[in-house]
């Protein structure tokens, strides 16, 4: 059983590897995001892609969405929700919202089956840390289903670690991890 930590002894590690080629364009009104690497797009998520995005997420995640939810969830949240694509079709999203001052928190991360092991997660926790770092954001966080050891893999890469469980979280009564990451400044 993984060891819970309290300490910041890891910083979130999402960089891009000095070979790759990133384009990020930032405006300066209303933070308009893409970033484009070979054959994954990255952009803010649209109206029009939240019906595809719903599909993916009953796809792919543990839990069922409805279209009202991710509708609710857009409205509210839709300046760190952003979409994956490989021409031109959806592959992965991500969704974070802010719990704190200084903590954001991953509220869905979804790659599509065929999509996986092909960085688009990491390109999409990659414009979010960079997200949350302009925000000047301490911290990611995150749950996880205590048996997806690959998604655990996964955010151990990238930094994270676990800080506590909780019990039940799941509709299924299925436990969580609590992970969290640092970020550098």
């Amino acid at each position: 059983s993984p060891k819970a930590s309290n300490s910041p002894s890891r910083a979130c590690d999402v960089s891009p590897r000095p070979d790759n080629i990133w384009k990020i364009l930032i405006a300066s009104m209303g933070h308009s995001w893409n970033v484009k690497e070979g054959s994954i797009e990255i952009r803010k998520v649209k109206k029009d892609d939240l019906e595809s995005l719903r599909l993916l997420a009953n796809r792919t995640l543990k839990e069922d969405y409805s279209e009202e939810l991710l509708n609710q969830l857009y409205e509210r949240f839709n300046h760190c929700f952003f979409i994956a694509e490989m021409a031109h079709r959806n592959v992965g999203f991500v969704l974070a919202v802010p719990i704190d001052e200084g903590t954001l928190r991953i509220l869905m991360l979804a790659v599509d089956e065929p999509s996986r092991r092909m960085g688009v997660g990491t390109r999409l926790m990659e414009v979010v840390r960079k997200y949350a770092m302009g925000r000047r954001n301490r911290a990611l966080t995150l749950e996880v289903e205590v048996g997806n050891k690959e998604a655990q893999e996964f955010y151990r890469r990238l930094g994270f670690e676990i800080i506590g469980l909780i019990q039940d979280y799941y509709r299924d009564r299925s436990d969580a991890y609590i992970m969290k990451c640092f970020l550098l400044m």
